[in-house]
């Protein structure tokens, strides 16, 4: 079968035929957007010919957060996780906007939420719509200490931290 692009063809040949690969076959690359080094390896850049693709220029750490800019983390009905079963309070725009569901005074009453300073009407927007767990990406904040609204850590990683509601008992 003859290629439909036969110059890109043969860019990305000569592309691979001048990667300068160390003693594994992979290459050690510096992220373009935030300077940090990554490796690509062996099986990667396998797969990377294989695709008939370049090698990445942008980090495993970028690429997610680039995944993630367009993952609204805010999630805004009422609903069942897929993942735990469990009912939830909040879950992502696209899905509310081709199911239709009228989602805008919800997320108004999440932003209230995010940045109330009170903390009395914080514990009672929980309570009041039986919220249990708060699950944040990296760098998500809320304008209070976990100590004043009566949340507590639970589970950490580098990309998600997730809060338990404490009870009122």
């Amino acid at each position: 079968m003859t290629s439909k692009t036969p110059k890109f063809d043969q860019a990305l040949d000569e592309y691979f035929s001048k990667l300068e690969l160390d003693e594994k076959g992979g290459q050690w690359r510096v992220c373009r957007f935030s300077g940090e080094k990554f490796y690509v390896r062996l099986e990667d850049v396998e797969f990377y010919k294989k695709m008939r693709v370049p090698l990445p220029t942008l980090s495993p750490n970028e690429r997610f957060r680039s995944k993630l800019a367009f993952f609204n983390s805010y999630q805004l009905f009422r609903g069942v996780s897929a993942f735990s079963g469990k009912s939830v309070y909040l879950e992502d725009e696209v899905n509310l906007d081709i199911t239709g569901y009228p989602w805008g005074e919800r997320k108004n009453e999440v932003k209230t939420f995010l940045e109330d300073t009170n903390p009395f009407e914080v514990r009672d927007f929980l309570r009041e719509n039986n919220i249990t767990y708060i699950y944040w990406l990296k760098g998500q904040k809320i304008a209070l200490e976990e100590g004043q609204i009566g949340i507590a850590k639970v589970f950490e990683n580098d990309l998600v931290s997730i809060y338990r509601v404490k009870s009122d008992e």
